[in-house]
């Protein structure tokens, strides 16, 4: 695997990377942050962007979830065929939404910046 990917939340954090990449298909990788060719940088300061993109975050991931849930609740129980994309997005939306963190987190992030 070889590319570049900047912005990782937690990632100068981390221990273990987890990281989706377009193959023949689509596929998900666990990287240990040791492994050679694996670099990080020190966190960056953001100012106020932080507050942005906790509520892009926060919009993002529920129109996500609404958008998913409506497709699969007029495809009925077609919509929950793996034949069909859809189910496998709701479960990368979940997997996107506890990995970066939950709502009430983006909350939190908000609330400090506000009352700070």
């Amino acid at each position: 695997m070889s590319g570049e990917k900047a912005w990782i939340s937690n990632g100068v954090l981390a221990d273990v990377l987890v990281v989706y990449a377009q193959t023949s298909g689509s596929a998900c990788f666990v990287i240990d942050c040791d492994t050679a060719g694996v670099s990080r940088r020190s966190a960056y300061e953001l100012l106020g962007a932080t507050v942005a993109c906790a509520h892009a975050k926060k919009f993002a991931m529920r129109v996500a979830f609404t958008r998913i849930a409506d497709y699969m609740q007029v495809m009925a129980a077609a919509g929950l065929s793996r034949a069909l994309p859809r189910a496998r997005h709701l479960e990368c939306a979940k997997v996107a939404h506890y990995l970066d963190g939950a709502t009430e987190i983006r909350n939190v992030v908000i609330a400090r910046h506000l009352f700070a």
